[in-house]
């Protein structure tokens, strides 16, 4: 993610960190299991506090999720190990679109800078920081600087609670994808097809014994 390449390269770690963990544990047999929850943008006071070098306070990208929704998913995952959970549809859907084509990926993301104009708002930034030391005050576990959250995800309960069902899904998905992406690439072959003269379409040896009727080679020579 631009502009939020330090926390990105925090969440990644924390991902390879609990892979080789549930290794570990696995030839243990220690009967630990290790979820790894993947959600998209939460309301936490980090939009509040993280110190910020843009000038302006950064905001949650939308679809952006009430923390109890990732709360739900944590107590699922106690009760119902998983290897991963997505918090939201758009967290599925943009690590599924990452692993079948990352440049894809980028493509999509900058399409009209969206994904830097979506991280500029107008509220300018006062020096908020608690990366040193915790703000002063009470804590919160919800931050005050996004209108509107979504307190449940529907497609978490639905699929990202059963890997059967969002494997079937995300094939399906897969597959719709490749068709999509392929079918103008096979349409502009056959029409470039069409557009080759008569001798390029025809194989070598056929075209070597193919004569015209009204060639003047083609018949005998008078004594």
């Amino acid at each position: 993610m631009p502009l939020q390449v330090p926390y990105c390269v925090a969440k990644a770690g924390t991902v390879t960190l609990y892979e080789g963990l549930r290794l570990e544990e696995r030839r243990a047999k220690s009967g630990v299991e290790v979820t790894t929850i993947l959600p998209v943008s939460v309301n936490t006071p980090f939009y509040d506090s993280a110190p910020s070098w843009l000038g302006k306070r950064p905001p949650a990208i939308p679809p952006v999720y009430h923390p109890s929704a990732v709360a739900k998913a944590i107590v699922f995952a106690a009760e119902n190990p998983r290897r991963h959970i997505f918090v939201g549809a758009a967290a599925a859907q943009l690590a599924m679109l990452q692993w079948l084509s990352p440049a894809l990926t980028d493509r999509l993301l900058t399409v009209a800078d969206q994904i830097f104009v979506r991280q500029e708002r107008d509220q300018a930034d006062r020096g908020e920081s608690n990366l040193y030391e915790p703000r002063p005050g009470q804590g919160a576990t919800t931050g005050t600087s996004v209108r509107f959250t979504l307190r449940r995800s529907h497609w978490t309960r639905l699929v990202g609670f059963h890997p059967g069902a969002a494997r079937a899904i995300g094939l399906v998905a897969a597959t719709a994808l490749g068709c999509r992406i392929a079918a103008p690439m096979m349409q502009q072959q056959g029409r470039a097809r069409r557009r080759l003269p008569a001798s390029r379409l025809i194989p070598r040896r056929t075209a070597r014994r193919f004569v015209p009727h009204n060639d003047k080679r083609s018949t005998p020579r008078r004594t």
